[in-house]
């Protein structure tokens, strides 16, 4: 139980930072 729960604590991270690379992106690009 506590493996998936670390690999759902990394997916969000992950998912949090290319978010966030997303708007960087659109910000240079506008």
């Amino acid at each position: 139980m506590e493996a998936s729960k670390n690999n759902q604590f990394e997916y969000n991270d992950i998912r949090e930072l290319l978010l966030v690379q997303l708007e960087k992106l659109r910000e240079i690009s506008s």
